[in-house]
Protein backbone atom coordinates (compact mmCIF):
# COMPACT_ATOMS: atom_id res chain seq x y z
CA UNK A 1 0.00 0.00 0.00
CA UNK A 2 1.22 3.67 0.32
CA UNK A 3 -0.62 7.22 0.14
CA UNK A 4 -0.30 8.77 -3.15
CA UNK A 5 0.62 12.37 -2.66
CA UNK A 6 0.64 15.65 -5.25
CA UNK A 7 2.31 18.71 -5.27
CA UNK A 8 -0.47 20.42 -4.34
CA UNK A 9 -1.03 18.22 -1.96
CA UNK A 10 -4.39 17.11 -2.99
CA UNK A 11 -6.06 14.62 -1.46
CA UNK A 12 -8.40 13.23 -4.39
CA UNK A 13 -6.31 11.31 -6.37
CA UNK A 14 -5.18 9.12 -3.26
CA UNK A 15 -9.03 8.97 -2.46
CA UNK A 16 -9.66 7.58 -6.13
CA UNK A 17 -6.41 4.88 -5.69
CA UNK A 18 -7.52 3.75 -2.63
CA UNK A 19 -11.62 3.00 -4.31
CA UNK A 20 -10.49 1.57 -6.79
CA UNK A 21 -8.30 -0.94 -4.50
CA UNK A 22 -11.17 -1.60 -2.32
CA UNK A 23 -13.52 -2.34 -5.97
CA UNK A 24 -11.23 -5.00 -6.87
CA UNK A 25 -11.11 -6.60 -3.13
CA UNK A 26 -15.31 -6.46 -3.31
CA UNK A 27 -15.29 -7.73 -6.87
CA UNK A 28 -12.62 -10.85 -5.96
CA UNK A 29 -14.85 -11.43 -2.89
CA UNK A 30 -17.61 -11.69 -5.71
CA UNK A 31 -16.10 -13.72 -8.05
CA UNK A 32 -14.80 -16.08 -4.79
CA UNK A 33 -18.44 -16.71 -3.97
CA UNK A 34 -19.40 -17.89 -7.62
CA UNK A 35 -17.71 -21.23 -7.07
CA UNK A 36 -18.73 -21.57 -3.65
CA UNK A 37 -21.57 -20.33 -2.72
CA UNK A 38 -22.58 -16.96 -1.56
CA UNK A 39 -21.85 -15.86 2.15
CA UNK A 40 -24.44 -15.12 5.05
CA UNK A 41 -25.01 -11.40 5.70
CA UNK A 42 -22.75 -12.19 9.09
CA UNK A 43 -20.35 -13.62 7.09
CA UNK A 44 -20.04 -11.14 4.46
CA UNK A 45 -19.99 -8.21 7.14
CA UNK A 46 -17.24 -10.10 8.87
CA UNK A 47 -15.39 -10.14 5.42
CA UNK A 48 -16.19 -6.09 4.58
CA UNK A 49 -14.55 -5.05 7.54
CA UNK A 50 -11.86 -7.23 7.50
CA UNK A 51 -10.33 -6.85 3.95
CA UNK A 52 -12.38 -3.74 2.58
CA UNK A 53 -12.87 -1.67 5.72
CA UNK A 54 -8.70 -1.23 6.22
CA UNK A 55 -8.30 -0.22 2.63
CA UNK A 56 -10.83 2.73 2.82
CA UNK A 57 -9.56 3.89 6.38
CA UNK A 58 -6.14 3.60 5.29
CA UNK A 59 -4.47 6.87 6.26
CA UNK A 60 -7.44 8.62 7.05
CA UNK A 61 -6.07 10.55 9.98
CA UNK A 62 -4.04 12.74 7.99
CA UNK A 63 -7.02 13.06 4.78
CA UNK A 64 -9.41 13.59 7.08
CA UNK A 65 -8.75 17.53 8.23
CA UNK A 66 -9.47 18.54 4.50
CA UNK A 67 -12.85 17.74 5.01
CA UNK A 68 -13.76 19.10 8.98
CA UNK A 69 -13.75 22.63 7.62
CA UNK A 70 -16.53 21.90 5.10
CA UNK A 71 -19.11 20.32 7.89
Amino acid sequence: MGILLTASLSWSSAHSKLVSQAQRTLFAIKAYQKPFGYFSAIDSFKIFDSMVKPILCYASQIWDYEYVDTI
